[in-house]
């Protein structure tokens, strides 16, 4: 039998410090989201533990304003103003969160959103630059100062613009992926609102162009962002919409449906339309659709937009319906990252510190997309014949982030499935 696996579990976000230390096993702790470090040579790096997340050396001198901020800006009456790179934050959240990781996931979103709108429309988004966003620091929060609304009702409505311009979200603790996946939908509003101030769309455009942007995924370890994935849950509800009225024309599917009846279906066929305009027929259409965009911004109501387009164009929208709904039924979603989940009896995973149910993100710093690809990456030669993982297990509050430190060595590795793909925006 392998050695005995040496592990220690660290807990991240709202959870308390929490070390599970023993004679035999060193203490292991999570940095910069998805890097496990001994405690020993966390802090010999310079990384220090604040609520609950360790920091590099360069947010040390930040603690004591962080203190001073918490206090005075803990309730929304006196929520904190802030700027980032390329947002203006209205925000109760606890400040070290705001600086850590919340500016830089919207200033990433920025520049991602800037280069699609530069390299596929051809577009400056210098006007959608220094936006306001206000994040209240829980969905109860968020509730209450948003007309005083239950917390099922903001719940089902878990973000709005404001004014025309300002993003109103919420960041809880408990479901951190409901922030990401709302300000990637809202915030593509935001721009295309500031991009095309003059345009009088459509709800099948507004909505299509920013489900478009479902198909986004954002790693908060790496800071990046990835555009253009097909999101899987849209494509299954345009396909069904489909099989169940194979013969309805576009104007009874989606294109004519007013705004109190557009639901999650219409959601799904405007951007399904969408996608053919911008990918269909090897991208023959997407100047055309480029141009239509630019047209719609200051035409009024004089014209249709699908008059606007046959005048670009040549062609209507009617006359797109069979090309559109054979690209539909063609699209294959491409699920490049899946839920992995840890399977197994409570006492067969104790070895690896590892609980049933836990979802694995990281393997040795990489995330992890799939079961498979888990294998691959255990079985890398590794001079130390260790591993770190990192998981996020259920409590009480939600999930919580788990930094183990694992010895390769083992005779098998712990089993993990394919338990769904990943539909929301967070990757890790």
């Amino acid at each position: 039998m392998a050695r005995r696996l040496l592990f220690v579990l660290f807990y991240l976000l709202s959870t308390p410090l929490l070390l599970a230390q023993t004679d035999e096993s060193p203490t292991f702790v999570l940095v910069d989201h998805g890097r496990v470090l001994s405690l020993e040579d966390a802090r010999s790096a310079g990384y220090f533990e604040r609520k609950g997340r360790w920091l590099p050396r360069s947010w040390k001198k930040k603690v004591r304003s962080w203190d001073r901020l918490d206090r005075k800006h803990g309730d929304w009456s006196e929520a904190r103003k802030t700027r980032s790179d390329h947002y203006r934050i209205v925000t109760n959240l606890p400040a070290h969160l705001v600086d850590t990781e919340i500016a830089p996931f919207l200033d990433e979103l920025y520049e991602a959103y800037a280069r699609f709108f530069r390299d596929e429309f051809g577009l400056s988004a210098k006007a959608a630059d220094n936006k306001f966003i206000y994040i209240h620091k829980s969905l109860g929060d968020y509730a209450a100062n948003t007309g005083g609304r239950s917390i099922e009702a903001a719940r089902y409505n878990p973000g709005f613009i404001r004014g025309g311009s300002e993003l109103v979200v919420y960041h809880d603790e408990s479901d951190q992926e409901v922030f990401y996946n709302t300000v990637m939908h809202e915030s593509a509003h935001q721009f295309v609102q500031a991009i095309f101030p003059g345009a009088v769309f459509p709800i099948w455009i507004d909505e299509g162009l920013a489900t478009y942007f479902e198909g986004c995924r954002y790693s908060r370890s790496r800071r990046s962002f990835e555009i253009g994935e097909v999101p899987a849950a849209r494509l299954l509800s345009a396909r069904r919409s489909l099989a169940e009225r194979p013969d309805a024309a576009m104007a009874e599917l989606f294109l004519d449906v007013p705004r109190l009846r557009f639901g999650a279906r219409e959601y799904a066929l405007a951007w399904s339309f969408i996608h053919f305009l911008n990918h269909g027929q090897e991208g023959r259409w997407r100047r055309s659709f480029t141009k239509f965009l630019k047209e719609m911004n200051g035409a009024g109501l004089r014209r249709t937009p699908s008059e606007i387009f046959e005048q670009i164009s040549g062609r209507g929208f009617a006359d797109l319906e069979a090309d559109w709904k054979e690209h539909l039924r063609g699209l294959q979603g491409e699920q490049r990252y899946w839920v992995v989940e840890v399977e197994g009896e409570a006492e067969s995973l104790r070895p690896f510190g590892l609980v049933p149910g836990d979802i694995v993100t990281h393997l040795d710093g990489e995330a992890v997309a799939n079961a498979d690809h888990f294998a691959e990456l255990w079985r890398a030669p590794a001079a130390d014949r260790s591993v770190s993982m990192v998981v996020r297990r259920r409590d009480g509050e939600g999930r919580v982030r788990l930094g183990l430190r694992l010895d390769r060595a083992s005779a098998a590795a712990p089993v993990v499935r394919n338990r769904r793909s990943r539909d929301g925006s967070l990757i890790d």
